[in-house]
């Protein structure tokens, strides 16, 4: 667990308690083949896996299933298939009952598998929404799902596959119940030959019992070899699925996925230039039937072409731009060198931005593609500087109401300067708006640029090292139509507390967001008033991971569920946790709040582990991965 740890640093990634977390009353049997786990409810069998690893045949991709029995439940709420254009979700439900569903990535989890220790294998929780937000006890009560579950593909679980690294949730088979994709840095074996981190994703299908390896078409183990691209193989490396973005890009009522692969290496040259994937949604859920491949020198893309390192396909935001009707890509290559004059800017960052239409994505639809830098005219922030990281992480949602989507880009290794003070990896976020031609630097009130030296922003001042907009999510917090913004800094410091971890939101209107908007921008922590997993302690970064925006409890306002990656649970060192923080019409409010872990009564699975990253990943609507 700590080696998954220390990859999610080095690659910057990523029951129901009030009061003090109680003491345990989870199962504590091994996870592993021959084995079983107790729990109170939901699909927790964990015997090994039988998948396959073999690219399929063109049109419906085939894949394993189970028998798993669920509770029945009353008739789902349908949601139309056509959903509005500006976002991809609402929010992910599973099991058609209104209520928005979590899944939460455990992924440096350890495994037992036949009495052997399989270490850094992974897991996930769903936990289902309902009146009173998640709990162990809604929908088909909670789940935990491992590579050895019955039914999931892969071969089973082996050490460092990471299953939960990236999560993401969208409608691929538009029968109006949401499917869960979770990643894994999956070692393939193709042909004999051993595939170290190729990479992989399990597509799990909802329906009325909620997420079922089982709901029609059949759960699904996908690898770059699935999407049948000729003269493109899964090789040793490539994190197929380090970043997802479900949306429909065709406009034919069935969501889409757009695949990173940002470590691909087209050749020694352009060692982790990057890549994407694109796989489109049917009757018969994600097929291989059109998938698409871009690079940055797909012919007619915008920018300078590959380079070696850029990383394309590293953060991903599928919304629509332009108000077309159909969903637009924004792909952060968080790593571009940029080239300018005689000079290059090692690691700027930049963006490209492929518009969908009747065939899905492709560089000459609406405006055309762009490539968007710091350097772009009309933009703030001062340009370009080394090590920016422009583009990561990146999130979409209609910030000034105008029909629009916008897009929010993290800079998080940006220098804050204030008079004669330069604070290093401060970081920033830069907004720009969508209009009828796509974003464009002067697009509603004009592209913006944030920081915690903003005046007026709560959480003030700047800090040197605090990663400010490391993280994003969008959601309607005080359901006043527009979107608002949460901006994850996790080494922020709470008072003395250092790299306790922070959020801070920022509110839409009409003039996009602002500083006073809606209630006026809030900084949260684990010391703000009414939250109860606190207080604060030194490096429990709060705020870290793809946090997830959904109404979790019906009452129309989104809710927010945030990360705190290295808390420390009932003596297990930096285990993890989660807290959910419900909207209302002042916005995120404590009351209520909800604190969870690994050994929260009902949640099943195996228990809190150190090191072992529960919350370190959360499926947004739509996005995931994007951190």
């Amino acid at each position: 667990m700590r080696r998954c740890l220390t990859l999610i640093i080095s690659l910057m990634t990523a029951g129901f308690i009030i009061g003090p977390l109680g003491a345990s009353t989870l199962a504590s049997a091994s996870a592993g083949a021959g084995a079983s786990i107790s729990a109170p409810r939901g699909p927790l069998a964990n015997d090994t896996c039988s998948g396959s690893e073999s690219a399929e045949s063109a049109g419906a991709i085939s894949g394993s299933s189970s028998a798993l029995q669920s509770p029945s439940l009353a008739p789902p709420i349908r949601y139309p298939r056509h959903a509005p254009a500006v976002t991809s979700t609402t929010h992910p439900d599973y099991n058609g009952d209104g209520y928005a569903d979590i899944i939460i990535g455990n992924p440096c989890l350890d495994l037992t598998v036949q009495r052997a220790t399989v270490q850094d294998a992974g897991a996930v929780y769903v936990l289902y929404g309902g009146p009173n937000g998640p709990g162990v006890t809604n929908g088909p009560g909670v789940q935990f799902w491992t590579l050895n579950t019955p039914g999931i593909g892969g071969g089973g679980a082996v050490a460092s596959d990471d299953f939960g690294h990236v999560v993401a949730s969208g409608d691929f088979n538009g029968d109006g119940y949401d499917d869960g994709v979770i990643q894994s840095r999956k070692t393939i074996v193709v042909q004999g030959q051993t595939l170290t981190q190729a990479g992989a994703i399990n597509v799990i299908y909802g329906g009325p019992n909620g997420l079922q390896t089982n709901n029609p078409p059949g759960a699904k183990f996908l690898t770059l070899n699935n999407l049948q691209i000729p003269g493109q193989r899964a090789a040793k490396g490539d994190l197929f699925g380090r970043a997802l973005a479900a949306a429909d890009f065709n406009h034919d009522g069935y969501q889409d996925l757009g695949i990173g692969i940002p470590q691909r290496s087209p050749s020694d040259l352009l060692r982790q230039a990057g890549a994407l994937g694109v796989l489109y949604g049917s009757p018969r859920g994600l097929t291989a039937q059109g998938a698409q491949y871009f690079t940055q020198d797909t012919p007619g893309m915008q920018g300078q072409g590959a380079s070696g390192g850029a990383e394309f396909g590293r953060a991903l935001a599928g919304v629509d731009f332009n108000g077309d009707g159909y969903m637009d890509l924004a792909i952060g290559p968080r790593q571009e060198t940029l080239i300018v004059g005689q000079n290059t800017i090692k690691q700027a960052g930049a963006i490209n931005v492929i518009y969908g239409g009747p065939s899905g994505l492709q560089v000459d639809a609406g405006p055309g593609n762009q490539f968007w830098t710091e350097n772009t005219p009309g933009l703030p922030g001062g340009g370009a500087k080394p090590d920016d990281w422009f583009g990561r992480p990146l999130k979409g949602g209609d910030f000034n109401l105008d029909g629009y989507a916008d897009l929010a880009i993290g800079i998080f290794h940006k220098a804050v300067v204030n008079g004669n003070q330069t604070k290093n990896n401060a970081g920033a976020v830069m907004i720009i708006y969508g209009g009828p031609n796509g974003l464009a630097a002067d697009g509603g009130p004009g592209a913006q640029l944030y920081n915690q030296d903003t005046p007026g922003i709560a959480g003030a001042p700047a800090t040197a090292g605090s990663y400010f907009a490391r993280f994003e999510v969008v959601g309607d917090f005080n359901n006043d139509g527009y979107g608002d913004l949460e901006l994850g800094q996790p080494s922020d410091s709470s008072g003395t507390v250092k790299a306790a971890g922070s959020a801070t939101i920022l509110y839409g209107g009409p003039n996009g967001l602002t500083v006073d908007g809606g209630p006026g921008s809030q900084w949260w922590t684990e010391d703000s008033p009414g939250i109860v997993g606190g207080p604060s302690f030194l490096k429990d970064w709060f705020g870290h991971g793809d946090a997830c925006a959904g109404d979790f409890n019906g009452d129309g306002y989104v809710d927010l569920a945030v990360g705190v990656l290295y808390r420390d649970v009932d003596g297990f060192t930096d285990a993890g946790a989660m807290d959910v923080i419900f909207g209302g019409p002042t916005g995120l409010s404590a009351t209520g709040n909800q604190y969870w872990t690994a050994d929260s009564p009902g949640i099943g699975g195996i228990g809190a582990q150190a090191y072992s990253a529960f919350g370190g990943q959360m499926a947004q609507a739509g996005d995931g991965g994007s951190g």
